[in-house]
């Protein structure tokens, strides 16, 4: 390998107008190596490629103070036909990194590689406040570089550790969106632990609940006394008006079809809305026919008589089986 050495504090510069600033060949070893207390190699170009290299670049940075290895300044700053590859010298461990090449791990065909005790690759967006950017993107894409299909765009594998994390440095953000449809493969844990099971858990309490209830209204359903279908409801006919005294009401009432040898009690309502009244109890015959007596003083309401014998009935809202209504007089 040929060298040309410069004891300059700065850089040594070759130059051309032409064709290459410098062309270095070595079919056997290296094509060109640099070295110095700030930068290795140095490129510059007004414009295209400032270091390109047809195998590849590789730069090595092994000070202490933060310098590169190679130093690229251009509308492209570094370009290997084959790859570029940097690696940091800095204490026990290297970290490394090319761009284009095969992963050591996979020994796939890679875009960008990097590895390194701490961060293997870091990806930060500069947007401003309120703006939104994207530190690390990762989407299916073709070979003509349209969308592509079924690809991953995000992986993240581990053993022991977590394989993708996402963290929300304030409460108004979020560790994660998904827009779309979302398949899991295993168990999602929460505060109160395996949220699977605990929902599981509060089905199985559901389902118990429901149970219970529907043992108790079948109770409760039984309970109510039940009413022979076939029966009639009792009867009451329109009263009649024995009093001769315009202020007295003295109205008379026939009733039949209740239960025999019972006592039966005649309620009466008017249309003013005003709640029903006990108006007159009687005792029915044997035939289970009833005679009311009712005397009250005269409204100018209209009035309206139902009456029971006691029996139940568990289709009515006050629970008792009722005889048809009789009403008197015409006005409102």
């Amino acid at each position: 390998m040929g060298a040309i050495t410069f004891d300059q504090p700065s850089k040594g510069i070759v130059s051309s107008t032409a064709a290459a600033g410098l062309t270095v060949e070595n079919t056997r070893g290296t094509g060109l190596q640099g070295s110095g207390g700030h930068f290795g190699v140095v490129g510059e170009t007004i414009s295209v490629v400032g270091v390109g290299g047809q195998g590849g670049v590789f730069g090595v940075a092994g000070g202490h103070g933060g310098e590169a290895g190679m130093l690229g300044i251009g509308a492209t700053g570094v370009r290997g036909m084959g790859g570029v590859v940097g690696v940091d010298g800095h204490g026990p461990e290297n970290s490394r990194g090319f761009l284009g090449g095969i992963d050591p791990v996979f020994s796939q065909r890679v875009g960008v590689y990097g590895q390194s005790f701490q961060h293997g690759v870091i990806g930060l967006t500069t947007t401003a406040e309120g703006k939104s950017g994207t530190g690390v993107y990762g989407g299916p894409a073709s070979r003509d570089g349209s969308a592509g299909g079924s690809c991953v765009g995000v992986r993240g594998e581990t053993y022991t550790g977590v394989a993708v994390q996402g963290r929300s440095l304030d409460k108004s953000g979020k560790a994660g969106h998904f827009i779309g449809d979302v398949v899991i493969d295993g168990t999602i844990t929460g505060p109160g632990g395996d949220l699977e099971a605990r929902i599981a858990e509060l089905e199985n309490v559901v389902a118990a609940h429901e149970k219970t209830i529907s043992a108790l209204l079948a109770h409760l359903n039984g309970l109510q006394p039940r009413v022979d279908a076939s029966a009639r409801a009792p009867q009451i006919f329109e009263p009649q008006n024995f009093s001769d005294d315009l202020d007295v009401l003295d109205l008379h009432l026939d009733g039949r079809e209740f239960l025999p040898t019972t006592t039966v009690t005649l309620w009466v309502a008017d249309a003013s809305n005003s709640p029903p009244a006990k108006a007159s109890e009687a005792g029915s015959d044997a035939a289970g026919s009833v005679h009311f007596r009712v005397q009250m003083p005269n409204t100018s309401h209209k009035l309206f008589f139902a009456a029971t014998d006691g029996r139940l009935d568990r289709h009515d809202l006050t629970g008792l089986l009722w005889s048809g209504t009789a009403s008197w007089g015409n006005f409102l």
